[in-house]
């Protein structure tokens, strides 16, 4: 599929435009767990394709530390996100001081 992808050329505006693909694939056992899980888990699978510079495959593995990571990342995103919506930053500044010249560089 990837290779049959990769070919194809897409014509937009006379432009011809290259198409990559990035896929994650999730084992299907009888231990699989809920359809929900299975997509969140080629989702984060995907991403890590992506990250590893696109148009790749990455299986997912319940012990990946690439998936860790990413879930990491992505809780902090979220985390920042919300704290922006809530308005709960504070920009703090010092100011610079060049000590040879004994005054403010910024």
């Amino acid at each position: 599929m990837r290779e049959m992808v990769k070919e194809y050329r897409m014509q937009w505006e006379d432009r011809v435009h290259d198409v990559g693909v990035s896929i994650g694939l999730v084992p299907i056992t009888a231990g699989s767990g809920e359809l929900s899980d299975i997509l969140r888990e080629a989702d984060s699978a995907c991403y890590v394709a992506k990250d590893r510079g696109r148009n790749r495959v990455h299986t997912y593995e319940k012990d990946d530390v690439e998936l860790a990571r990413h879930h990491g990342t992505m809780r902090w995103m979220r985390k920042i996100q919300r704290a922006l919506e809530q308005d709960k930053f504070c920009l703090y500044y010092q100011p610079i001081r060049d000590t040879a010249m004994q005054n403010d560089a910024g």
